[in-house]
């Protein structure tokens, strides 16, 4: 449907598009003008495919969902590009391999849960203002959980506890004390919430990043393959009756078989 005739001076202006399977491509200039204010768009459940470049131009974006577009594949890089905005991006139960690297830098909360496609991000210094991450891997979070780490104040300035303790007494004692420029920063920083969080099943630690380790896995799954493939073999062909113990020793050889092509994949 054509929207760009659509205008609205109405603060926090939601448009509303979803379950429409004939509308496959959000093409440049889809909402340009719509509203001077910020807008909410709701583009769910429809049957985009591709986000073309500057889809957003000319908006104010506080809220864009466009979670469960299934067919939802491509999103251009300059698909951003123009806006302003937006604040909070759902691409919840799309098929996205990749986010934009272009107009991330105002997104303050990222939903991207059940979206097996996504498998990396973009660099963490195109979302500068992230304050919530929802993904769909733990692994993900990793990456965050570092940039948390090395972004907090504290980990500059080893006096920074007892100062920020000490100020709120002087406000308090003398009412006429303004406090410094970055107080807020400094002695209340935002916090990235990030989830899935890792835990002892998803580390953030490469268990073979050690070559050792990776050179042994090799070793162990061929051997499992290639001795287990003769075994299968020898069972299989052989002129014997089948008996209750050959039958097991198959069934334990072709489980081990495929635990070896599982560890060499």
């Amino acid at each position: 449907p054509d929207v760009t005739k659509i205008f609205s001076s109405q603060l926090h202006f939601k448009l509303e598009i979803c379950e429409n399977m004939h509308i496959t491509v959000i093409p440049a200039n889809a909402f340009q003008e719509m509203n001077n204010e910020s807008l909410i768009l709701n583009l769910f459940r429809n049957g985009f495919e591709y986000i073309e470049d500057y889809a957003f131009n000319g908006t104010k974006l506080d809220q864009l969902f466009l979670n469960d577009n299934k067919n939802l594949q491509r999103f251009h890089n300059d698909a951003l590009k123009g806006a302003t905005g937006p604040n909070r991006l759902d691409i919840s139960s799309t098929a996205l391999k990749h986010l934009p690297v272009r107009g991330l830098e105002f997104i303050q909360v990222l939903v991207a849960e059940r979206s097996y496609y996504l498998k990396k991000l973009p660099a963490l210094d195109k979302l500068a203002n992230l304050l919530e991450a929802r993904l769909t891997y733990p692994s993900h979070c990793c990456a965050f959980t570092d940039m948390r780490e090395l972004n907090s104040p504290l980990y500059d300035f080893g006096n920074l506890t007892s100062q920020c303790d000490m100020t709120p007494r002087k406000l308090a004692n003398d009412t006429s004390i303004d406090p410094a420029p970055d107080y807020e920063y400094l002695c209340h920083p935002r916090t990235l919430r990030c989830t899935p969080e890792p835990d002892a099943f998803n580390p953030c630690e490469d268990i073979m990043g050690y070559d050792f380790l990776r050179v042994l896995i090799w070793f162990i799954s061929i051997l499992a393959i290639a001795g287990n493939a003769v075994v299968l073999l020898v069972l299989l062909t052989s002129h014997y009756k089948l008996t209750v113990p050959r039958f097991l020793m198959c069934n334990l050889s072709f489980a081990d078989f495929c635990m070896g092509l599982y560890l060499l994949l």
